[in-house]
C-alpha cells in the first residue's frame, strides 16, 4: 500500500489510552530487568547494544498479545480497515509504525509526561 493511499490523522487525547494499552502489553514493565541484568562494562556502546537486544526480545515475546490493539489503532489513525492493515506488506507495515512513532505530537506528549516523573510531579 502506497503512502499516498492513506493519511495518518493527528493524534488526540483519546489515543493515549490505546497507546498505553499497547505499550503495557508489549512488556514495558519488563524493561527494568534489562538494565539490572546487564553487567556494568567500560564500553557504553556494547552495554547499549545489549540493552537494546534485551528490550527487542521483550517486545518480540509480547507483541502477539497486542496484535489486535495495534492493528485496530493503526486502522483508526489511517482510515484503512483492519483487514487492510493485516494484509500490508511487511515493509509498508514497518513504515507506518515508524511514521506514527515519529509524529511530533507523540514525541511532545512523552516529553511532557517524562518531565512529570523527572520533576517528582
Amino acid at each position: 500500500m502506497k503512502k499516498e493511499s492513506y493519511k495518518i490523522r493527528r493524534l488526540c487525547a483519546e489515543d493515549i489510552f490505546s497507546i498505553c494499552d499497547i505499550i503495557g502489553k508489549c512488556g514495558v514493565s519488563e524493561f527494568k530487568s534489562c538494565f539490572a541484568n546487564i553487567a556494568a562494562e567500560d564500553n557504553p556502546r556494547s552495554t547499549g547494544m545489549a540493552v537494546t537486544f534485551e528490550i527487542t526480545g521483550i517486545i518480540c515475546r509480547n507483541i502477539l498479545f497486542c496484535k489486535k490493539e495495534i492493528c485496530s489503532f493503526l486502522a483508526d489513525l489511517t482510515g484503512i480497515s483492519e483487514a487492510e492493515i493485516y494484509s500490508l506488506e511487511l515493509m509498508d507495515f514497518a513504515e507506518l509504525i515508524k511514521e506514527i512513532i515519529q509524529k511530533k505530537e507523540l514525541r511532545d506528549f512523552f516529553s511532557v509526561v517524562s518531565g512529570f516523573f523527572l520533576s517528582g510531579l
